[in-house]
């Protein structure tokens, strides 16, 4: 799936192919790597929002009498016994899907970005997909439906609709009393149909909509000050309350106050404010939270039953201190390694905005060892990045994966892991500049940054010419 964006805030116009299991945003400060992250977390939010909304379309349409014109030349064959090939009818549910999405979705920028809707009366949204996965992964389903799933059809007959494993045909079988006449009129067709393409979107979009988390940058402030925003929220509550049984007060303003972060600063905010809940569920990918521990933060994140985060060292008689007392770096990852054990799902879209922030350049290739780890075990990872150190470990990653058999001296020496190399045709970089964004090639040997490598060749420069100037 591709996203095409234009002016959404001061991004003027980007593309980005989120069928790509590592997608990297780089580029200058204030060039729109951030409207593109939270609009791609919009996006997915916006899907599972209105997932019921998309089910609904196909109860009220028969997708340009498709299913129906199928049907009709189908049953004159054999009116008790037909089929229909998937790839035709999922091509033309897309197009409704889509379409439906671009119309309801710059009414959602607003909320995402807790801004003014005049920001964006020129904001668009396209959407491109490739079919052939979709309709690969629909065709791989085992599907068995009988009456009354979706619809109670009119008529006296028992119907099954079935498809088999890797079979690209459903079936529509009549388990008729010998009339045959309900099955052949078109309204019967009609309920046929949504209750197909009812079955059909449900798989649709099971592949689209994925559970999505972001660390914002705003992490380590959410991990100190999220209790005290939770109780100014519930201040602004309580005056709603007030208002709404009095003629004075702003209730606009106050809703305005309740909506002044976007929609992932909010999203990260209501996680923090239920940890003690939260921390109860235990995730298959525990072991992610315990390699940035090992690896990273040498020492525990735990949750107290309060819901506070807390930090036991390794090496120190000092334990569970408060999120606050510990050093930048844990306050940077701690999210991470709690979404890891308690909230990560098979196949979730993780954005992680500045993996850096606050961290020496060790440990910066240490995160993007473990960026390589995470994509490996089926997520999806997009990053926002200024850092130099990760984009050319990521490289390294890439050449290390590429090299086969001669790499592997090579990554045992340096201390690599199988499990964090990276195929090169699975990532997808992009380059922010003049508020839009350009595709990157990205090939074995890696990628470069334009607008790093260049400050980078000035620095240098700069520094030998000030050196043998003064000194030499």
């Amino acid at each position: 799936m591709k996203l095409k964006l234009k002016n959404i805030g001061t991004l003027k116009q980007a593309e980005m192919d989120l069928s790509k299991d590592l997608i990297i945003l780089a580029g200058p400060n204030n060039t729109g790597k951030t409207y593109a992250a939270y609009t791609v977390y919009g996006f997915f939010d916006t899907l599972k929002d209105n997932r019921r909304t998309l089910l609904n379309l196909f109860t009220k349409i028969d997708i340009d009498n498709t299913i129906s014109t199928l049907l009709n030349a189908e049953t004159k064959n054999n009116p008790l016994e037909c089929k229909i090939n998937i790839d035709t009818l999922v091509e033309k549910m897309l197009d409704i899907i889509w379409e439906h999405i671009k119309i309801i979705f710059p009414a959602q920028l607003p909320h995402i970005f807790a801004a003014e809707q005049a920001n964006f009366e020129k904001s668009q949204l396209e959407i491109a997909v490739d079919t052939k996965e979709l309709q690969d992964f629909i065709k791989g389903k085992k599907i068995f439906f009988q009456e009354d799933t979706y619809f109670s059809f009119p008529s006296k007959n028992n119907i099954n609709i079935s498809k088999k494993e890797n079979d690209e045909f459903i079936y529509i079988n009549v388990l008729t009393d010998g009339h045959t006449d309900d099955f052949l009129h078109n309204s019967f067709l009609e309920h046929l149909g949504m209750s197909i393409t009812g079955l059909l979107t449900e798989h649709i979009l099971d592949f689209y909509i994925k559970t999505i988390y972001i660390n914002t940058a705003e992490r380590s402030a959410i991990n100190i000050f999220s209790k005290e925003l939770s109780i100014k929220r519930n201040t602004i509550i309580d005056k709603l309350l007030e208002v709404r049984d009095t003629k004075n007060g702003n209730i606009n303003q106050l809703i305005g106050k309740l909506q002044r972060y976007p929609l992932p600063i909010r999203d990260s905010l209501a996680i923090a404010e239920d940890l003690a809940n939260l921390s109860r569920h235990k995730s298959e990918y525990g072991f992610l939270a315990d390699r940035i521990e090992e690896v990273l933060l040498d020492g525990k994140i735990t949750t107290s039953k309060e819901g506070e985060v807390q930090y036991s060292p390794h090496k120190s008689k000092a334990k569970n201190l408060s999120i606050h007392l510990t050093a930048s770096i844990v306050k940077s990852l701690a999210n991470l390694v709690f979404y890891f054990r308690h909230l990560a799902q098979k196949g979730d879209f993780i954005i992680i905005d500045e993996p850096e922030l606050n961290l020496h350049p060790d440990n910066q290739r240490k995160v993007a060892r473990l960026i390589g780890e995470i994509i490996n075990h089926g997520f999806k990872v997009m990053i926002s990045t200024h850092s130099d150190y990760i984009i050319r470990e990521i490289n390294n990653l890439i050449m290390l994966k590429s090299g086969g058999e001669k790499a592997k001296p090579l990554i045992d020496k340096y201390g690599y892991k199988e499990s964090q190399l990276i195929d090169y045709h699975r990532i997808g970089a992009y380059l922010f500049k003049n508020n839009k964004n350009h595709t990157i090639e990205v090939s074995e040997t890696g990628f470069e940054v334009n607008t790093i490598d260049e400050e980078i060749n000035h620095l240098n420069n700069a520094s030998e010419e000030i050196f043998f100037t003064l000194f030499d």
